[in-house]
């Protein structure tokens, strides 16, 4: 009996420990996995601002920066982490999420004079960005 109830105490502990373990774990998990949503929705929210850019070229309507609804900061205001702003060009062609935090870095669309479309990001070692600074 009493090998019995040492037993059990062992086994009370190893499952508390791996509870408690078990929910650090989720924590961390739900953690990333919000940073990583936010990254994916101001790339999205980039291309969709280039894509309605495109759209509004072929139809003759102007395409400066603020002329795209994407891009404006009522469209963008679910975006927590990040602020859509125009370059130098003023073109809705081209345009930049800039991190609020310095967690995230900063993501960029842009259209060469010969029609390739570049997506360059500033950090490789944080999250969204790849290799080559590209996304």
């Amino acid at each position: 009996m009493k090998k019995f109830l040492i037993f059990s105490l062992y086994l009370g502990g190893a499952g508390v420990l791996f509870l408690i373990l078990g929910a650090i774990g989720l924590a961390n998990l739900n953690l990333n996995l919000g940073e990583s949503r936010e990254e994916e929705l101001v790339k999205n929210r980039l291309k969709y601002g280039f894509k309605e850019c495109a759209i509004r070229n072929v139809e003759d309507l102007p395409t400066n920066f603020d002329s795209v609804t994407a891009f404006r900061s009522e469209s963008t205001s679910k975006l927590k982490n990040f602020q859509i702003i125009k370059t130098d060009k003023n073109s809705c062609f081209n345009a930049k999420a800039v991190p609020k935090k310095k967690v995230f870095t900063w993501f960029e669309i842009d259209i060469k004079e010969t029609g390739e479309v570049l997506m360059k990001c500033g950090d490789t070692s944080k999250p969204g960005c790849e290799e080559g600074n590209t996304w």
